[in-house]
């Protein structure tokens, strides 16, 4: 046998053993991910029960308060209790990570219908936000999914960027091996480097009010649907973003991982 030949019996070897390594990976991630579900879902429900008794109990107290002292404690209490009921619905998010029904998505009128729903909700100009998606782009993934990774993604864009029209921008390309790349940039400023590494490490903020849970779900939910979701400096370069996030969705029907048993 000729060395070039064993040279590509090699190197066909190393990457089947790469695509191997790789589907272990998953398996064990997505395992990892269904025993944490049902974790983050009792130690959901068992929070929740005693956090609502203090919201009850904060507000019974503040029908017959006069006191401005009090009042201002109880605005404590209230304004916590909020953050923590936050923080609880971010972790309730892990158990339905678990659960993926893919389905085939038009992202334009999809992305669309997110940006205008999260502008009005938040009382915030659609004119700050630009879409140029072609209507011919249907991706696979679980909607709802979807829904979070790109809302969370211009929640984060929108609260970093100027008020200009057109300061958030949302792209889709699709690439020459079939992939399609959603790009969400903004002209806000650029990620300090010393932050860069722990984006998607949960519990990780630099948002005062953030849970830091935000973007390491979104990366939960990209890899349950088999996508992937990064800081793109390569967007930020082109398209001269101050900073810029791309999810990766994998060609095909096959890029979503369907799971149908639910976590209860």
């Amino acid at each position: 046998m000729a060395d070039d030949e064993v040279g590509a019996l090699a190197a066909a070897f190393n990457a089947m053993l790469d695509r191997l390594a790789e589907a272990q990976a998953a398996v064990v991630r997505s395992e990892k991910l269904a025993l944490t579900g049902v974790l983050a879902a009792g130690v959901a429900h068992d929070i929740r029960n005693p956090l609502a008794a203090i919201d009850h109990a904060s507000a019974l107290l503040a029908e017959d308060n006069t006191d401005p002292a009090a009042e201002r404690l109880l605005r404590i209490v209230k304004d916590n209790v909020q953050r923590l009921d936050r923080i609880v619905e971010d972790v309730l998010s892990v158990s339905r990570a678990t659960r993926v029904r893919t389905e085939a998505v038009p992202l334009a009128a999809a992305v669309a219908q997110m940006v205008g729903d999260f502008a009005r909700d938040r009382a915030i100009d659609p004119g700050r936000f630009a879409i140029d998606i072609s209507e011919q782009i249907d991706v696979r993934f679980d909607r709802s999914h979807l829904t979070q990774i790109v809302v969370n993604l211009i929640a984060n864009a929108a609260r970093y960027s100027s008020d200009a029209a057109g300061a958030v921008e949302v792209t889709a390309d699709l690439r020459p091996e079939g992939s399609i790349e959603l790009t969400i940039g903004n002209d806000g400023p650029p990620i300090a480097p010393e932050v860069r590494a722990q984006l998607f490490e949960p519990f990780f903020t630099t948002y005062r009010h953030g849970t830091g849970l935000g973007l390491f779900l979104a990366r939960e939910l990209a890899i349950a649907n088999g996508a992937d979701l990064f800081l793109d400096d390569d967007a930020v370069a082109a398209r001269r973003y101050g900073c810029a996030f791309t999810l990766r969705i994998a060609a095909g029907a096959e890029s979503g991982v369907t799971l149908d048993a639910e976590v209860s």
